[in-house]
């Protein structure tokens, strides 16, 4: 015993001395070297390599590139040594603050001595000297073993009567809306308009606007020759009246906007706006909007929304500001046929006499699934389905797929039952921005696509055929469902797991019809254990203690990842509970909720004929039996 507590000693040594401290982390992470640089320059190398825990907002290489032309070389002179400390110092706290511990708002107190504004919303954090100010955390929670460091976006500057007086290159930081725009080679076309429109002035005044911007993709969805027409000298008041429709008369950050409102616009008519967690989307009203594809520019006259459409002014006929956008909407049928992934869909609703019926005037919600869907059918299925006398059998299944009225996803409630135009119902599902549909709860296909807007309804891609809940009407034989067993020897990256099952003795408990949920190790996830712990764990005598570690990997019942709650602990076969995590779609799993305990789910809902496998990114160690399989570990090495 005393032979193996020196062994794990040196073991738990060694593996200590394997973590880097704050500095020699960023040293190793090519984006942080001109962190570095300025933090070697500050002279703070030895305080962020000392033993005490600080948080540590790091920006990138390419946020010191955006400060004004000047002033990181200034701030690296040996003269400005104080100000660059003070500037780095705002970006460190006292301690170290995961971002799973975050509310949704805090101020917290940097070492420099002012505040620090940082938000969580889901996934996403946030941090600024105020609300208004924010730059974005693009990789969280990196461990040193004095602290975590967060890779942020931009500079943080500590709020002062004038940011010049810690560097006079500041002064011109900031640009106008319009100055902000000409710098983004994807806004091209709206500067060209701005202009055109007699705008420019305006849009560079001190006034404070928020402006929702096309993209130039945007544009060229218009129409073809309505850009052209509007640029015309003689259409300037046309082309003016839809450019200040795009602007607010104040500045408005995403992260003030409500779940739904509606906002009057320079030009004087209402836009409808609704953010759903970090989603944002712009129209004339709920049935037409645009997503908000990168938010909160900041310019020094307002914010810039930059966006995926171009929003037109409602009005009585909307050619009568442009007549090229009478023939602007397509219809469900006419959208699909210019998507190459639903050729597929297309061939099927003409071979199915649908076509008149989809491209008519009524509202529907259409469920398309993609090519790669159909292919997933059992070999001869499509090509059954597709002959003419088996029409009605395939109209059946396409009418499945369709509801008789219009649902964006953003009106979809976390669960419902629909009736569709085929008569039975759809099971559908929404959790944030993932959408589920199928005949039931547990048999759901994935919205890959939502809210495809045509003249007559609305299509969500989908990754699967819906089949109605009776006995599919195809002449092609179903496959018999595998067991949980036969499910992992069909997946390659399962195999130890499949190999541990058999020598632990369970292969005929997860072949049961039993209902079961299985967290399902990768081969990857076993290579990561100790050296010599499967292997030991493989041995006929240690079979009761690899049977432990399995069962702590299983529960007594079906659970699939839509049916779980933010936070649970849960009892396994093992008898021990596990704590299962699920925020914002990601889920995690572990003997605690501390995150060095939680391993990933990177596959969940893979469905078994007695119940589900969440594939998962390490192995799950009983809250008692972790020294034990680290012993098994050590008594391999030591023999």
């Amino acid at each position: 015993m005393l032979r193996f507590i020196v062994l794990l000693s040196a073991v738990l040594g060694a593996w200590t001395s394997t973590h880097r401290n704050i500095v020699q982390l960023a040293e190793r992470v090519p984006d942080l070297s001109t962190l570095v640089s300025a933090v070697v320059a500050a002279g703070l190398t030895d305080t962020l390599s000392s033993a005490g825990k600080f948080t540590v907002f790091a920006p990138t290489n390419e946020a010191f590139k955006a400060l004004p032309a000047g002033t990181l070389e200034t701030l690296l002179k040996p003269e400005n040594k104080a100000k660059l400390a003070d500037i780095l110092k705002y970006h460190v706290l006292p301690e170290e603050v995961l971002s799973r511990f975050l509310r949704p708002s805090q101020d917290v107190k940097t070492v420099e001595g002012k505040s620090l504004h940082v938000t969580r919303w889901g996934d996403k954090v946030h941090v600024g000297p105020n609300s208004k100010d924010l730059k974005n955390v693009i990789k969280a929670d990196n461990l040193a073993s004095n602290g975590v460091v967060h890779i942020i976006d931009g500079v943080l500057l500590p709020p002062a009567t004038d940011s010049a007086m810690l560097v006079p290159e500041l002064q011109s930081w900031s640009r106008n809306i319009v100055q902000l725009a000409e710098r983004i080679p994807d806004l091209s076309t709206l500067v060209s308009a701005v202009v055109a429109a007699g705008l420019a002035d305006t849009l560079s005044s001190a006034g404070k606007f928020t402006v929702f911007a096309p993209t130039n993709e945007a544009f060229k969805a218009l129409p073809a020759g309505t850009l052209e027409t509007l640029l015309k000298p003689e259409n300037k008041a046309k082309l003016a009246d839809i450019l200040k429709y795009h602007v607010l008369p104040e500045e408005v950050l995403s992260r003030f906007l409500r779940p739904s409102q509606d906002v009057k616009t320079v030009e004087g008519k209402s836009l409808h706006v609704t953010r759903w967690g970090d989603k944002v989307h712009v129209g004339p009203n709920s049935k037409d909007l645009k997503n908000v594809i990168k938010a909160d520019n900041l310019a020094s006259n307002g914010v810039v929304h930059i966006i995926d459409g171009v929003l037109l002014p409602p009005s009585t006929d909307s050619a009568m500001i442009v007549p090229e956008l009478q023939s602007w909407h397509r219809n469900i049928v006419q959208l699909a046929e210019r998507v190459p992934d639903l050729s597929t869909l297309v061939s099927a609703v003409v071979a199915a006499g649908l076509t008149d019926t989809l491209s008519s005037a009524g509202k529907f919600t259409v469920f398309a699934p993609t090519n790669e869907a159909f292919k997933a059918l059992p070999a001869g299925t499509l090509e059954t389905l597709l002959k003419p006398e088996n029409k009605a059998k395939l109209a059946d299944i396409l009418k499945y797929h369709v509801l008789p009225e219009e649902v964006l996803s953003r009106f979809l409630r976390p669960s419902q039952d629909v009736k569709t135009v085929e008569g039975k119902s759809l099971h559908v599902t929404r959790w944030g921005d993932k959408v589920h549909v199928g005949p039931n709860s547990k048999d759901l296909k994935n919205v890959i696509k939502a809210d495809n807007l045509a003249s007559n309804g609305v299509v969500h891609i989908i990754d699967g055929v819906l089949l109605p809940a009776e006995p599919a009407p195809t002449p092609a034989p179903e496959p018999k469902g595998q067991n949980i067993v036969q499910l992992a020897e069909h997946t390659p990256d399962l195999s130890t797991l499949v190999s541990a099952v058999v020598a632990g003795g369970l292969a005929d408990t997860l072949s049961s019809a039993g209902k079961f949920t299985v967290f399902a190790p990768t081969n990857e996830a076993f290579k990561a254990l100790p050296a010599g712990t499967l292997a030991s764990l493989m041995k006929p005598e240690n079979k009761a203690k690899l049977a432990d570690i399995l069962k702590y990997h299983v529960l007594p019942e079906e659970v699939l990842s839509t049916q779980l709650k933010p936070f649970q602990a849960v009892k396994t076969v093992e008898g021990k509970p596990l704590h299962v995590q699920a925020w914002g779609g990601k889920v995690h799993v572990g003997p605690s909720l501390e995150s060095k305990d939680l391993k990933n789910v990177i596959k969940a809902n893979n469905l078994a004929s007695n119940g589900v496998v969440h594939i998962i990114d390490g192995v799950l160690l009983p809250p008692s039996s972790a020294g034990s399989a680290l012993s098994l570990a050590a008594e391999t090495i030591m023999v």
